[in-house]
Order: structure tokens, then sequence, then C-alpha cells
């Protein structure tokens, strides 16, 4: 038997199309409103979630209700309304025995949804009228599907509720379900600028310079690129451990990081693309010198999609110990052979300069740009084929 998610199985258990049903359907269709709003967010572009079950799951999450005693929303059952969850989940294991059917994966959304999930130890304290067991969503699926439910009520003006009323709505039970609320928000960048598997560079190494040239217009295009809303430059967490350590190793030896970028807006990419693209706008000549600027991108300077979108590439230089920019023979985005890590024909100490930065980061875990004695790359970074567009802030 062929279903049609997730319209068969509503009709099945709720068949009269009463003032219940009608409910029903209304505020699952709100939660599943704000699971793909969540889930289709920027900051969510590195997450492989499956958007047909997020999208039939939460039609489904609330299936129990009619089972449960709730004459405030319309439930006319016996059972405790906070068993609603693991009754859904009985019913459509069921049903899928029934029909030969798996609904596995729709079971455990209804039955891990309550709250911000309820583990066992929270039964136990409170005599909950559940079996004693957890509750927790563990899926992605699971978790973004109990996170939008919190934003709704099925009774009063059903209108979608803020952040911190959502929060307050876990919180006012037990200090760990606020934490997997807040753990929740976090993984899909509810609340945040960033997402949640994110870090600001100031965050990873506080003693850091933040020169983020693309918010000023120091740079080739001399004016601010499209997505940096705020000089807050952010890596990936992993990046960002691998970049306190070659930090670390640098302090050693007296020198400091200054950072000129780090994960960049896809935006800014298709910025650039246009500035390259305007005969018209000549942008900073300084910053290229001997390269026209159409041939930025066949020689490796610019790329239409670029390694910072990915969140794990980062442009820096040295302070160095008497507190002053070190001198790596050519400043930031100087499109020319000077720029290229192997150019020979550096002083002595623009060479050790470069030696010291680039051996830091090798070790730390990076891989250089062949035209860019700034740029390195995480080795095993997290995102090798997502490119992000939140903006920089």
């Amino acid at each position: 038997m062929k279903l049609d998610f997730p319209q068969t199985l509503i009709e099945h258990f709720y068949p009269d199309d009463s003032p219940l049903r009608r409910l029903l359907i209304r505020h699952s269709t709100q939660v599943r409103t704000k699971a793909l709003e969540i889930l289709d967010s920027p900051l969510c572009a590195g997450l492989k979630l499956d958007r047909e079950l997020v999208s039939a799951g939460a039609m489904l999450h609330d299936i129990g209700i009619g089972r449960c005693d709730a004459r405030g929303i319309l439930c006319e059952g016996t059972a405790p309304y906070i068993a609603h969850g693991i009754i859904g989940a009985k019913m459509l294991r069921e049903y899928g025995k029934a029909q030969g059917i798996d609904l596995e994966r729709y079971a455990r959304i209804c039955e891990r949804h309550t709250g911000s999930g309820i583990a066992a130890q929270e039964i136990r304290a409170q005599a909950l009228p559940l079996p004693e067991r957890d509750y927790l969503p563990e899926s992605d699926e699971e978790k973004l599907i109990c996170l939008a439910d919190k934003f709704f009520s099925k009774s009063g003006d059903m209108r979608e509720k803020p952040l911190a009323r959502a929060r307050a709505s876990v919180a006012k039970f037990e200090a760990d379900s606020a934490a997997r609320f807040d753990a929740m928000c976090r993984r899909f960048g509810l609340g945040r600028d960033i997402p949640g598997d994110f870090v600001y560079v100031a965050d990873a190494v506080p003693d850091a310079v933040i020169d983020l040239k693309y918010f000023t217009g120091d740079n080739f295009m001399g004016r601010r690129a499209d997505g940096y809303e705020a000089p807050k430059p952010s890596l990936t967490a992993q990046a960002a451990d691998a970049l306190k350590q070659a930090a670390d190793e640098l302090r050693s030896l007296g020198y400091r990081i200054v950072v000129f970028d780090a994960f960049r807006p896809a935006r800014a990419v298709a910025d650039f693309v246009r500035w390259c693209e305007d005969e018209s706008d000549p942008g900073n000549p300084a910053h290229y010198p001997r390269v026209p600027k159409n041939e930025f991108f066949q020689r490796g300077y610019l790329a239409v999609r670029s390694t910072h979108s990915r969140g794990s590439a980062i442009d820096l230089g040295l302070i160095g110990p008497d507190e002053k920019e070190a001198d790596m023979g050519g400043m930031f985005d100087l499109f020319d052979p000077i720029s290229h890590p192997d150019y020979t024909g550096l002083s002595p100490e623009q060479l050790k300069n470069r030696e010291i930065l680039a051996q830091a980061m090798f070790r730390a875990g990076f891989k250089p740009m062949s035209t860019e004695w700034w740029h390195f790359t995480l080795k095993n970074e997290p995102y090798p084929d997502t490119y992000f567009d939140f903006p920089a802030r």
C-alpha cells in the first residue's frame, strides 16, 4: 500500500472532519513551516537533513493527541496528555506493521518531541506517567521538529512565540530541559549570527588583531564587499581549533596573528565577480599593479567559488615582537607574483617571516595557496562541498 504522506495517516486516525482534526492539521502545518524555514536558513547550509522526513514528520508528530485527556484543546481521550508522544509512536508502529510499511523514523519523532525531550531521570524525579526511559531527540530531523514545535501552542491564538517564550516553555521544568533547548538552537543557528558549529576568531584566539579587509575599503575593490556587516571573522570550529594551535605556537616565538579574512559569504564572492566584469570600476589599482583585473580568475588570485565560503580558510599575517605588522614582502591582496609563497626575490627578513607563519600553520593542519602567502585552508575541512552565504556579522 502506497501512502500519500501524511494526509492518509491523519485521515485514518481522525476520519471525521472534526474541530480536533482541523486543530491538529493547523498546528502541525505551523510546525512543518517553521521547521522548513529553519532548515532553509543559510546558517543550516552545512547540515544534511532528509527534507521529506522533516516535512512529513512535522505533520505526524502530534498524531496521538486524540487519545489523551486535554479538553482545553478538544482532546477527549483518557490518557495523560504528556503521553501523547509515545501513544502516537505506538499508533504509527502498529499501523506500519499491519500495512507492511516501515514507520519507525516517524514513530521516533512522535515519542521524542515532547518538551525538549524527556530523560529517564526526569521521569523518575517528577513521577511522570511514562515508562521510565529516555525520550530524547537524537537525529537532526528529530531535533529540528522538536525545536520547531516549541514555537507554537495548540491553545490560545496559536501565533508563533518569540524565541525567549519558546525557551521559557521548556525551561520551567528542568535545567537540563533548557540546556537541551539551547543546544538545539545552537545546532540550527537560532539566536545566532553564525552556524552552531562556527566560532568567532576573536573567541578562539583572543589576542588576535582583527583587520577584516573586506569590511573596509582596504582591498582590491577599494570598498566594502557585499555580506560584510561587521568586523567579526568566523571559522568552522575545527578550523578555529587549528588556528588556536598555530597562534599558540607563534605566541611562544613572540608573535601574534593579524586576521585579514576568514569565512567569506558566497554573496561577497559574487560581488568580486561583478566587480571584475565592470570595466569602468578600477577599484584600488595598487593591489594589482601588473595583473589586469580581467585575469584575476585565470591566474588563481580569485575563484568563482571560494574556499573561504566553506568556512575553513583564513587570510592572516604576523604581528612581530615589536607589536608592528611583520614585513611579509608584500601587502594582503597584492595580486602579483611577489605574493606567491615560493617567490624568492625577498629580503632574508621577509623570507623568515613567511616561513615562520607557514610552518606554524602547516603544523596546525593547514595547507597553503600557491598564489597568496597569507592564505591557508584546513586540510581536513568539515564542509568541503558546502558554500555558506550567511552575512559576516
